[in-house]
């Protein structure tokens, strides 16, 4: 009686390893399958947008990346932009259901496939629009302060952050810009502190 039960209990785990397995793959065959299929064709062009930006921008601020890390929460930085790089192919045009994974499939491409250092710039590139087509954060910068984003200092540069996170919004609400860029800068120096004193 004890054989059968330790034989019954052993089939539902092997059973149970099965089905984690078959899952597993299947996820890595849709993700490869996507990769292939609708990321790869389009990395010289993303790499374009990439070097477009990094010509804008060719040293982003320390404070920008800190502005930009806390701020993108979610699977930060590479989701914003596997995101803002669907819509920018028009592959956005999908299902409510197939739009999460089509999301985390490209968020992974973009690990893959692309340098964290230049991460950073396609985030950048697709940060803010002064409504006439022009996007990046350098057309931002401009549009506030007449000056690169690089010669700002940290309330600008968390001001013209804001602003690319609802340009139309902040542009009509010049109080509601101000107040958000100093919670911005509080919460940015505040994170790095607790960083600060979590070292040992």
């Amino acid at each position: 009686m004890k054989s059968r039960l330790l034989r019954f209990l052993e089939l539902i785990g092997l059973t149970a390893i099965l089905i984690v397995l078959l899952m597993v793959t299947g996820i890595g065959a849709i993700f490869l399958r996507s990769d292939l299929y609708s990321f790869r064709p389009r990395l010289e062009r993303i790499h374009k947008i990439i070097e477009n930006q990094r010509q804008a921008t060719p040293t982003i601020p320390p404070f920008l990346l800190k502005c930009i890390e806390n701020d993108l929460t979610n699977n930060g930085v590479d989701l914003f932009s596997a995101k803002q790089l669907l819509f920018h192919f028009g592959l956005n045009r999908t299902t409510n259901v197939r739009w999460p994974a089509r999301c985390y499939m490209w968020c992974y491409s973009v690990r893959w496939h692309i340098s964290p250092s230049d991460r950073d710039l396609l985030a950048c590139a697709f940060l803010g629009s002064d409504g006439n087509s022009h996007q990046g954060i350098h057309h931002m910068s401009q549009q506030l302060h007449q000056k690169p984003i690089t010669e700002l200092s940290e309330y600008e540069i968390a001001e013209v952050f804001a602003a690319c996170r609802g340009p139309t919004r902040y542009s009509r609400d010049r109080e509601i810009l101000k107040r958000h860029s100093e919670d911005l800068v509080r919460m940015t120096r505040s994170s790095e502190a607790e960083q600060f004193t979590s070292l040992p």
